[in-house]
């Protein structure tokens, strides 16, 4: 599905990611693990194409995004892709629903549809009672999971989340988690950057440190560089 090759990034003279490579196959759950600033965000901004590499590629379904025009790396977003950027954009002027249906009117969904979608995903984060509030009426946490909502609710082939659990509290982390496992079980791919060791329990974890990748294993309920 996607294959990140000797990625590199660099702003300035700062080097935040060094030669990553690494391959998301169907129905995979990855964990990009790291401290804050260590370039998880940057590297989730390059495979969800709002962002470009200095070098390396990102090949998603055979096309690599580095080199990509415009109209073809929304083609691939609106189809197939979901993304959840960490700042939990939304739309002040649209209500939580319509914010939610966006994907879904880009991608030409019927009005019908659009509203079952939104409906379903709404109860599974728990926000069924909020679906006609603006962004300025939630909460930091409702906000995060509106935007995991909006980002599922088209059922993309590859999930991209940042931060999946920040700002919500232990029953919402695992009503997220639960979420997110079964969208994999479904055969989605997804990709979330965490420093959070919750999420790790449920997901193939990638440790970035000094900008690079390496692969992390359990052993005796601690994980360690493999």
């Amino acid at each position: 599905m996607l294959t990140v090759r000797n990625l590199a990034k660099s702003y300035g003279r700062v080097k935040v990611l060094s030669d990553v490579s690494f391959h998301l196959n169907k129905g995979e759950f990855i964990a990009i693990f790291g401290s804050s600033g260590v370039g998880k965000t940057t590297l989730l901004n390059i495979v969800a194409m709002y962002d470009r590499p200095d070098e390396g590629e990102v090949v998603f379904d055979g096309i690599n995004i580095v080199n990509a025009s415009e109209d073809i790396l929304e083609r691939i977003r609106v189809a197939k892709v979901g993304f959840a950027h960490q700042s939990t954009y939304m739309i002040e002027l649209l209500t939580l629903s319509e914010n939610v249906a966006l994907p879904l009117f880009l991608a030409g969904f019927s009005k019908g549809e659009r509203e079952k979608r939104v409906t379903q995903l709404l109860e599974e984060v728990g926000l069924e009672d909020k679906a006609k509030n603006k962004p300025s009426q939630l909460s930091l946490g409702q906000r995060k999971r509106a935007c995991i909502a909006r980002a599922l609710v088209a059922d993309p082939r590859c999930i991209l989340i940042d931060e999946p659990t920040a700002n919500l509290d232990a029953a919402n982390k695992q009503r997220i988690l639960a979420l997110l496992t079964r969208k994999q079980a479904e055969g989605a791919g997804i990709i979330v950057a965490t420093h959070d060791p919750m999420v790790t329990k449920h997901a193939k974890v990638l440790e970035l440190t000094d900008g690079r990748l390496a692969p992390l294993e359990t052993t005796g309920g601690t994980r360690r560089p493999r």
